[in-house]
């Protein structure tokens, strides 16, 4: 057991190390804590400077994040995970949460018309469920960006919404 020194310093003896190590991947860090006798913060700073970790993160492949920015306007999430896990592979695989997460960190964004897109996608191929047969197919909504305070610009499928707003900046700084 652990042994707390001066000024609150915890002393760990070498029985105490070779139980860390020995169950370290076998039991939580609470059980652990509790054996020893010391807090769960003290063990996870001894097991960190010990080298021992519980989870080791994957990094994304250059060619998976080159296959995110390619796809995310006209595939879903769920999609490219499932294509993920037979392009680039990983040790616990490809969920649709690590695609969100490096969306959010790449910055990447769907407008509506891309989100439009993915899910007409997913009911023609029925990831959505059945499509419901009496209603028509819903129309492609229509995305309008604000140039100045008297124009407007339909910006059209596949286009991207920066590159319109460069395109007409010197309609705003004529107008003011």
């Amino acid at each position: 057991m652990a042994t707390v020194v001066k000024y609150g310093k915890v002393e760990f003896s070498q029985e105490d190390l070779q139980f860390i190590k020995d169950n370290f991947q076998k039991m939580t860090n609470q059980s652990i804590a509790k054996a020893l006798g010391v807090k769960s913060t003290v063990l996870r700073m001894k097991a960190y400077s010990m080298g021992l970790q519980k989870m080791e993160l994957e990094p994304w492949s250059p060619e998976a994040v080159t296959y995110l920015k390619e796809n995310y306007k006209s595939k879903g999430n769920k999609q490219i995970a499932s294509e993920l896990n037979v392009i680039s592979p990983k040790r616990k695989g490809w969920s649709h949460r690590h695609i969100i997460k490096k969306m959010v960190q790449l910055g990447l964004k769907r407008n509506f018309q891309d989100q439009w897109i993915v899910k007409e996608k997913n009911r023609q191929n029925r990831s959505l469920g059945k499509p419901n047969p009496t209603s028509q197919n819903p129309e492609m909504p229509r995305v309008w960006i604000w140039i100045n305070a008297k124009t407007r610009v339909e910006v059209k499928p596949g286009q991207d919404i920066a590159e319109v707003k460069k395109k007409y900046q010197h309609l705003n700084a004529t107008t003011k």
